[in-house]
């Protein structure tokens, strides 16, 4: 293959990927701004990043009394991951998320609710500091 359609080929590879990277952040700060929409409470975002195998991202809002509004969760190696809903994480108490079975393990999107946990308990424990 001559040298110019070599380069070629690579500068449209790197463009692709640089937009569909685009296109996850935007969907990135989508969800969050959604999610974030309205809602007195907490948020919470745990990223977990793996040298091999996939990563993952969850975020989970809570009222101002702990309680899960809603959680979502992306997991995966690509630029064509999405964000899923957490499924029956809406209405338990923050603390029941790390004794449910679906987090049970050390699989990335557990490792990431948990930190969304530790970011929430993190932000109440500052919120009642602040008040008298």
């Amino acid at each position: 293959m001559p040298w110019g359609k070599f380069v070629l080929v690579f500068a449209a590879a790197w463009f692709l990927q640089a937009f569909l990277s685009y296109r996850q952040a935007r969907h990135y700060q989508d969800t969050i701004r959604q999610m974030k929409a309205g809602r007195k409470g907490f948020m919470g975002i745990g990223v977990v990043r793996r040298k091999l195998g996939p990563g993952a991202v969850a975020i989970l809002v809570t009222d101002p009394d702990g309680t899960v509004v809603e959680g979502r969760a992306m997991a995966g190696v690509s630029v064509f991951a999405r964000f899923n809903p957490l499924h029956g994480v809406s209405g338990q108490p923050l603390e029941a998320l790390r004794e449910m079975p679906a987090f049970a393990g050390k699989s990335s999107v557990a490792r990431a609710v948990f930190m969304a946990i530790e970011n929430i308990n993190a932000q109440q424990a500052r919120a009642g500091r602040e008040e008298p």
